[in-house]
Order: structure tokens, then C-alpha cells, then sequence
């Protein structure tokens, strides 16, 4: 699979206001379908009401793209809302997200926040026959049409210089329908991460957050067999440990993701519906042990 893209973006400051434009294009190369060709329009804006107070709100479409290591130079956010999706959705699917939030500053060390999402995804399902040549043959491919409604809040709460807090809230309502009946379902997940950092002056700092997580699934009847099998909560631990280089040359960090080896597998984390101060909750099915070594230049 190949995948070219091209995008521009404009910021635009007026008195209180800051308002982003931009278009991007794609082109992806698939496999068993047509090639994806798509212009995807980007709308932003942030209202400064007060010092302490601001007003998001977006609008755009894209493309679900497929990233090495999850990296890109693009813009991720469009007046704080993630524009990629990190999610089940097949790469080259089409989506458009329309946001609105609010931001308030309590003071130099409490932040509060919160924000509404609607998402509508078209996913491309292929329908492949392997003939006994080894040949693959393209019957038929099947749509299935993804609406997410979700909403969210947080507070981060600093109480001093080396240690910072964050209580996060998410509601994801999501429904499914299909070309194929047996994908149909509807689903409710609720999410409660509780993070906690410590960052030490000789350089070492610590991350760990806990995230607790209901979901309920209701599909079509035929897939009923599959969902009993399926686990509607359980609790996810992350942990990292790093060091800032000296100078700010880079970073140096080791960690570890669901910690307790506890089934994510079975539970859906839709993605990116996060407010624009919180950290991405990306679920993994089995615990995974992670390390990387980042260098920053400034030239």
C-alpha cells in the first residue's frame, strides 16, 4: 500500500480571535479497491472571551492514514481537537468531525475543561475469495457506515513544580451499520483515566496513569455468540520512566503498557475523543514493554 500527502495550512490572528484554515489532500493506494483520492477541508477557531476562558471550535474531513511509529509532520489538531483517527477503521476510510469546547484557568496550577465530538466514518469492508490457485478475487466491497457521539471533560491540577494531576471523564456513543447485518451494533463506552506525574530537577520524571473502563456492546443477533465472550470493564495501568538529556539535547524513556495484562483485546477505545489537554488512551491487547531515545536539534 502507498500513500502520498499534501496539505497547507493558514493561522490567522484578530484581536480575540485565531482562526485556522487549511485543505489537505491524499492518495492511497489499495490493494483489492480503488485508489482513494480525497481533498479534505480544516476549520478552526478559538475565541478568547477572557484571559482565563476560551471557546474551540473545528471542522474537517480526512482520511484514516497509516503512520510509521505513529509520526507525522502534519498539524495533529485543529483548534485542539486530534484531526487523525487511532482506531479500528480501515486506512483510506473517509471521516469528517465536526467539535465544540471550552477551556478555563482557574489559576496558575487547576485547569478545567470540556468538549462534544460528532464523527461520521465511512469504513470500505472488501469482500476477497482465495481461489485454489492462490489468486485473490474482489467480490464485492461492503460499507460500513460508523457514527460517533462523544463527549468529554478534564482537570489538571499542579500542586507544585514537580508534581502534576489530571482527572479525565469520557462518553463514547457509537453506532454501526453495514452493508452485511452481522456488523450492526451499537456501543456505549465510558472512560475515567487518573493520571499522575513527578518530574525530579536532576532530570529523571515518572508518568502513570490508571484508566478504568466500562463499555457496553449491543450487535446484531447473529453475532450475539461473539459478544458473550466479550469483557464490558476493566481497569488499564500505564507506567514510564525517563531522563531529559542534558541541555535539552533529548529524552530517554522506558515504559510499559497494561501493565496488568488484562484482556483489551475485547473492550474498544474509539479513537481520539479526547479534550486537548489530555493524553491519548491507546489500548493494547496484551502488556507491551516499550523503550525509545529522542534527540532534539535546534538549529
Amino acid at each position: 500500500m502507498n500513500h502520498a500527502n499534501a496539505y497547507l495550512y493558514s493561522f490567522t490572528h484578530y484581536k480575540n480571535l485565531e482562526a485556522i484554515l487549511g485543505v489537505s489532500f491524499d492518495l492511497v493506494d489499495l490493494r483489492f479497491q480503488q485508489n482513494v483520492k480525497q481533498f479534505s477541508p480544516k476549520l478552526g477557531l478559538l475565541w478568547n472571551i477572557t484571559d482565563s476562558t476560551v471557546i474551540r471550535a473545528a471542522y474537517f474531513q480526512g482520511i484514516k492514514k497509516r503512520f510509521n511509529a505513529n509520526q507525522t509532520i502534519e498539524p495533529i489538531q485543529i483548534a485542539g481537537f486530534v484531526q487523525f483517527l487511532d482506531n479500528d477503521s480501515a486506512t483510506g476510510a473517509p471521516y469528517k468531525q465536526v467539535g465544540l469546547g471550552l477551556d478555563h484557568k482557574f489559576n496558575q496550577s487547576l485547569y478545567f475543561g470540556l468538549e462534544g465530538i460528532y464523527r461520521q466514518t465511512k469504513v470500505p469492508m472488501p469482500v476477497i475469495d482465495r481461489l485454489f490457485t492462490g489468486e485473490t478475487t474482489l467480490l464485492k466491497v461492503n460499507t460500513n457506515r460508523k457514527n460517533e457521539y462523544s463527549a468529554s471533560s478534564y482537570i489538571n491540577w499542579t500542586p507544585n513544580k514537580y508534581i502534576s494531576t489530571s482527572l479525565e471523564y469520557r462518553l463514547s456513543v457509537f453506532n454501526q451499520r453495514s452493508d452485511d447485518q452481522f456488523f450492526n451494533k451499537n456501543e456505549v463506552v465510558h472512560q475515567i483515566p487518573l493520571s499522575i506525574n513527578y518530574f525530579a530537577p536532576n532530570g529523571f520524571y515518572s508518568k502513570f496513569r490508571a484508566t478504568y473502563i466500562y463499555q457496553k456492546t449491543k450487535s446484531d443477533p447473529s453475532a450475539s455468540e461473539l459478544n458473550s465472550k466479550n469483557k464490558n470493564h476493566l481497569w488499564s495501568l500505564d507506567a514510564l520512566l525517563g531522563y531529559r538529556l542534558p541541555k535539552r539535547y533529548g529524552r530517554l524513556e522506558f515504559g510499559v503498557k497494561n501493565l496488568l495484562d488484562d484482556g483489551n483485546e475485547n473492550v474498544s477505545a474509539k479513537g481520539n475523543v479526547s479534550v486537548s489537554n489530555s493524553q491519548e488512551i491507546n489500548l493494547l491487547p496484551e502488556r507491551t514493554f516499550f523503550g525509545q531515545l529522542v534527540f532534539d536539534f535546534d538549529f
